[in-house]
């Protein structure tokens, strides 16, 4: 979960959630130029256990972004992010995303990520340009079942995107 790293080079406590601790710096810096243009969540679902190979989570609850404490994991977005990013998505005329919102391989982390499917698809229905890279992005909208309405980039194209591919993958049918 990307915001977690944006979270953590915002100075906020992430408790145990998974960061890589080389991103933080390059978060940092991304919030220093786009500070008025970054949305980061606003709450979380957290877990005090996580196995995501044996599908599993330990105890839940929703949080306020900053009060993730020790020993606990950010594994979704909460329901106040999910409606922040509809505010914000939902007059949008481009969007490109590339990265689940939770653990979605697991159904009980998975609301926040289809959440956004969603959005991501009704925006496409209304004529948004809507750009879904990278493989676990591309997974999630196939398991929220959206993918007959959004564009999708194939999984591999991600890491070596430029712009043509970028457009190419704007118009490519489902």
């Amino acid at each position: 979960m990307h915001g977690l790293h944006l979270l953590q080079g915002y100075g906020l406590e992430v408790g145990s959630s998974l960061v890589e601790e080389d991103k933080v710096d390059f978060a940092r810096e991304l919030l220093a130029t786009g500070k008025d243009k970054i949305v980061l969540p606003r709450d979380f679902l957290i877990s005090d256990a996580l196995d995501v190979k044996a599908r599993k989570l330990g105890n839940l609850r929703e949080v306020e972004a900053a009060q993730i404490p020790a020993g606990w994991k950010g594994v979704d977005i909460g329901p106040q992010s999910i409606e922040k990013f509809r505010t914000v998505l939902q007059d949008a005329k481009t969007v490109i995303w590339n990265g689940p919102m939770g653990v979605f391989e697991i159904d009980a982390s998975a609301k926040g990520t289809f959440a956004v499917a969603g959005i991501m698809a009704d925006i496409t229905g209304a004529g948004a340009t809507t750009v879904i890279g990278g493989g676990d992005s591309a997974a999630a909208v196939e398991k929220a079942a959206w993918r007959g309405r959004c564009r999708m980039c194939p999984p591999a194209a991600g890491p070596r995107w430029n712009s043509s591919k970028a457009r190419s993958c704007q118009g490519s049918p489902p």
